[in-house]
Formats: structure tokens, C-alpha cells, sequence
């Protein structure tokens, strides 16, 4: 018996659904990123130009697209050279003082600004290195931070535990704290940056040579 064969323009449709099927990927692999950085964009530049903008539009009748944000970085700028002078430096000094009395601000302000630190500053505390800890249960592991020790104290003893912050997916600036103990970390060589990455890709992007286990230095 003759086995059957499709037809001519079956073979050519499967060929062109197949071609635009990879063209089409492809252009998606251009067009979501760069419009995700656009929307990105956008919503940082109003949301930074709207701070000002009512005080545009009462000097000049109406709103100008980016003249709140200029003025907005100059004032930033501003305050920053008044804050690295001696005496611009007393008098934040004294600003934040007062406003760590209030309460709800104390919590707000603070962690925002030990945050802004840590990601800004290379000297001072941020975030050690990525790690692997077993979690939410044993055979499932979790990417987390590991941000710093912190003994805590028995009645007879004390016990080492490191603070390892694990980041959710694909927002790896929202997550949770936890407390374990040093040898249930497993960490890793990967960098921060890269750990970013994976987390915002849903684990896509991965390092070309896999996970490297590295020595202990949180």
C-alpha cells in the first residue's frame, strides 16, 4: 500500500505558519522589553514631573512637560551640596532628628533612606551575597540576599543566625525577611545583579555556567 503524502500546499503552509511564527517571536523578543522600558520611563518622568507641576502651571498658566522635573532634580542637586557642606550638613542633621520624632514618619523615613544607603553606598550596609536556603519546605530551594549576622543571645549561650531577604518574582523590591541559622545557606558566586535579572525573567535568564556553590563570607 502506498502510504499517503500531504498535499503541495499543505507542506506550504506549514513552512510559512512556521516562518511567521519565528518571525513574530522575534519581534516580540525586540518590541516587549523596549515597550516595558518605555512605560518604566514614562511613569518615572511624570511621576517626577508631576511633583511640581502645579507650581508651573500657577507661574506660567499652564503645564510645560519637563520643567517640573528640571526643577525638581535641581533642587535635589541643591540639597545635595547644601547636605556635603559643614554647616548644610548641622542643619539636616537637625531636620532628620526632628523628624524621627514623629512616628509614623521615623518608620517611613528611616527605612527609606538606610535603603537608598544601602543600594548607593559601596562602604556601607547592603546586601552580602546570593544564596540558596531550603524553603518554604526540605527539596524546595529559594534565591535569597544575604543581607548581615546577627547573634542571638540564650540564657547560656549564644547562636549565630544571618537575616536573608527573599525577594518575590517578578518584583525581586518586594519580599520578606528571615532568620536562619549560617549553615543553611548554601551560597553562591552569582552576583546581585544577575540575581535581579533571574528573579525579573521568572528564571529564564540564567548564567551560562549554571550555579556555582562558593565558601561562606556573609
Amino acid at each position: 500500500m502506498v502510504p499517503l503524502r500531504d498535499p503541495p500546499y499543505a507542506l506550504v503552509k506549514h513552512t510559512v505558519g512556521s516562518h511567521v511564527r519565528r518571525r513574530f517571536i522575534s519581534g516580540l523578543l525586540v518590541v516587549v522589553p523596549l515597550g516595558i522600558t518605555y512605560l518604566v520611563l514614562r511613569f518615572l518622568f511624570e511621576t517626577i514631573d508631576g511633583v511640581l507641576a502645579p507650581a508651573v502651571r500657577a507661574v506660567y498658566g499652564r503645564a510645560i512637560p519637563g520643567v517640573g522635573l528640571l526643577v525638581t532634580l535641581l533642587l535635589v542637586l541643591l540639597v545635595g551640596w547644601i547636605a556635603t557642606g559643614v554647616a548644610g550638613g548641622r542643619i539636616i542633621r537637625i531636620w532628620e532628628g526632628w523628624l524621627v520624632r514623629i512616628p509614623l514618619i521615623r518608620i517611613v523615613y528611616g527605612a527609606a533612606k538606610q535603603l537608598l544607603e544601602a543600594v548607593s553606598r559601596q562602604d556601607g550596609p547592603s546586601f552580602k551575597q546570593v544564596g540558596l536556603v531550603e524553603y518554604p519546605r526540605k527539596g524546595i530551594y529559594t534565591f535569597c540576599l544575604l543581607a548581615n549576622r546577627l547573634p542571638i543571645a540564650r540564657t547560656d549561650h549564644r547562636e549565630e543566625r544571618v537575616t536573608a531577604f527573599i525577594p518575590s518574582t517578578p518584583t525581586p523590591f518586594t519580599g520578606f525577611v528571615i532568620v536562619v541559622r549560617p549553615e543553611e545557606i548554601i551560597p553562591l558566586s552569582l552576583s546581585i545583579e544577575d540575581a535581579i535579572k533571574l528573579l525579573v525573567s521568572g528564571g529564564i535568564v540564567v548564567p551560562p555556567m549554571g550555579l556555582e556553590q562558593v565558601g561562606d563570607d556573609a
